[in-house]
């Protein structure tokens, strides 16, 4: 097993201290980060998966995978980790496929690092449905750990239907587009690579 592999295995998804993104209830004060994520996701990953080191560009090179969806957490939670630079890892995309009687994701999450140095630093939440994508609100979390080599992000379970098991895809972009000389604009790497991870 690789040492990021190992790392991540080993890894509680809590140690994110995620960001949330999305509204609280009128009804009362909103619990800190800290506090709604305890029980987001907790503990070893539920799946991991290993990707070759080297197959993307330099600062976006994923090397493994790992899923958490439990009974006992309120998320599905991702994280990734490799070998990543705060200026190109720009956006983490989740596809999440929660119906296999239906072809393709249900939903995808994409989220903007707010270290990476632009103005873009939202996280947006999109329904994928047979008439074209429908963006909601929801309470997710995210942390870009550039300085760990891992980016992780975590949505509660009832945003995706509270299906008991899923689907994943990850991918990580430099998606520059207003910075002149940037030669990785629109580099990417997708773990796993042209396929979904084994349902957890």
């Amino acid at each position: 097993m690789s040492s990021s592999l190992l790392a991540l295995a080993c890894a509680a998804a809590l140690l994110a201290t995620p960001t949330p993104t999305g509204s609280a209830g009128p009804a009362e004060a909103a619990p800190s980060p800290a506090q709604q994520a305890r029980h987001c996701a907790n503990g070893q990953a539920s799946k991991t998966i290993a990707d070759p080191g080297r197959d993307a560009e330099k600062g976006i090179d994923i090397t493994a995978l790992g899923v958490w969806n439990k009974d006992a957490d309120d998320c599905y939670w991702v994280t990734v980790a490799g070998n990543f630079m705060a200026k190109r890892a720009q956006v983490i995309q989740v596809f999440y496929d929660t119906n296999r009687r239906r072809a393709g994701a249900e939903y995808q999450i994409f989220s903007y690092s707010p270290i990476d140095g632009d103005r873009r630093s939202q996280t947006y939440v999109v329904r994928l449905t047979d008439h074209g994508p429908v963006p909601f609100t929801c309470t997710t979390y995210r942390a870009f750990k550039i300085g760990k080599h891992q980016i992780r992000l975590g949505v509660l379970k009832g945003c995706l239907g509270n299906v008991a098991h899923l689907r994943v895809r990850v991918q990580l972009f430099d998606v520059t587009e207003y910075r002149s000389g940037n030669r990785w604009r629109g580099k990417y790497d997708q773990v796993p690579a042209g396929k979904w991870t084994p349902l957890v």
